[in-house]
């Protein structure tokens, strides 16, 4: 069967492998809010809606990586334990930005990083349980799992982003297959162990897949946590189509990478998109970009 281009209706071809051995589940303490540093390749939108981690007693800290083809703003002195870092000789890719944190993470002594994407928010609201958005990821954290997946909405419930579920990863009976970097925790010394986040993917699109995909091929698990929920910005249709072009040739560069494009290739014909508002002009993008990647 054909997998579908994205959105947690597909599966991704993967060898038979098992949960992460005994030593692997030895050496994945816990992870814990003092040793958890956040890490964007961008200094985030809204930047205040993290000052409650931030400015808690047990926080770990932030680092902000950024390559200097955006906007850079100075990070305040009322966001403490926060370090911004400009990567020079750029523009380089959120990879980079990402492997830039990790590097300056982990000489810190830091054991897990939170990743998210700059157009991210962490919802106010704490869950059921009375947990901020980080901390629902930690309470999902199982013995042996080298990240937690945490789930991205756009603000508004019935948007078109969410009903293609744009950010939700490939599942199979043990799990997550991939990550999704707009939230998700992992293990920083598992990441830098297969060579962190690829930086020949050159946007921010499927080099988070690849990470994910390598991650689990290594044996390492991934959980899910459904009640961490981070809020993306919203985009209108004008705003989605070039998008797409981006995640379908991130993810045919992917798939040729992994030597599985017959497996990936888009079904149009059949595709749950098509059902939607759009649903031609979103296949057709996503199509598109792929083609082009070729």
């Amino acid at each position: 069967m054909t997998a579908q281009p994205t959105g947690g209706t597909w599966c991704l071809p993967m060898k038979n492998t098992a949960a992460s051995t005994l030593w692997q589940a030895e050496r994945l303490s816990c992870p814990t809010l003092a040793d958890t540093c956040l890490i964007s390749p961008r200094r985030p939108h809204e930047w205040p809606s993290f000052m409650e981690f931030l400015e808690a007693p047990s926080c770990g800290g932030a680092i902000i990586c950024t390559d200097g083809s955006g906007e850079c703003l100075p990070i305040k002195e009322w966001a403490p334990h926060t370090v911004e870092v400009q990567i020079v000789g750029g523009p380089h890719g959120a990879a980079a930005g990402r492997n830039a944190g990790l590097g300056i993470a982990s000489v810190r002594g830091f054991k897990w990083a939170w990743l998210i994407d700059s157009d991210c928010a962490p919802r106010r609201q704490k869950d059921v349980h009375g947990n901020s958005t980080l901390e629902a990821l930690i309470s999902a954290w199982k013995p042996g799992c080298a990240a937690v997946q945490g789930k991205i909405m756009t603000r508004d419930a019935d948007s078109l982003a969410n009903k293609m579920n744009l950010f939700r990863p490939p599942f199979d009976s043990c799990g997550p297959q991939t990550v999704v970097t707009a939230n998700v925790l992992i293990h920083i010394p598992t990441a830098i162990s297969i060579n962190g986040f690829d930086e020949s993917f050159p946007g921010a699109a499927a080099e988070d897949t690849d990470f994910g995909y390598r991650l689990r091929q290594c044996g390492h698990s991934i959980s899910m946590a459904e009640d961490s929920v981070v809020l993306h910005d919203d985009f209108d249709i004008d705003s989605m189509l070039p998008r797409l072009r981006g995640y379908g040739a991130g993810m045919r560069r992917f798939a040729r990478k992994h030597g599985i494009e017959a497996a990936l290739v888009p079904d149009c014909g059949s595709h749950p998109w098509m059902s939607l508002p759009h649903g031609f002009e979103l296949v057709a993008s996503y199509l598109q970009g792929w083609n082009d990647a070729a």
